[in-house]
């Protein structure tokens, strides 16, 4: 396998697994400001707060049974993942920032997930699914 090959795997595993964490916290900060959501996001609250245990939930059954082996459909779920962060994760919250009162996107958070869809879909696109 290439340098580049091995390169664009080793920074998706890390993606991966920084986003598995980072949904964790943020689920858990979710849920220790559960009123605060509540007020700022009435209708939608639970949907809010349940977000990240729902993409995290969804990375995380992706590393179990296809990323990890590098199995056939890797790079289509990389991709697909990809374009779900970006879409979910980078859009909708700037679409929606100027309907709620302190609901910035940050500009770290939006960096991040970036960086986690850009990475998905660079192995989709130049990884190899062989080890």
């Amino acid at each position: 396998m290439t340098l580049k090959k091995e390169y664009l795997w080793t920074n998706f595993v890390a993606s991966v697994w920084l986003l598995i964490l980072y949904c964790g916290f943020l689920f858990l900060a979710n849920m220790a400001n559960a009123t605060l959501l509540n007020q700022q996001f009435d209708p939608f609250a639970a949907r809010v707060a349940l977000w990240p245990i729902g993409v995290g939930s969804i990375e995380l059954l992706c590393w179990l049974y296809v990323f990890r082996y590098r199995q056939d459909g890797s790079r289509i779920m990389a991709g697909t993942m990809g374009v779900l962060l970006m879409l979910s994760a980078l859009l909708v919250p700037l679409l929606v920032s100027d309907l709620y009162d302190n609901a910035d996107m940050h500009r770290g958070e939006w960096l991040f997930f970036l960086y986690v869809s850009i990475s998905h879909l660079a192995y989709a696109f130049f990884g190899t699914e062989y080890r």
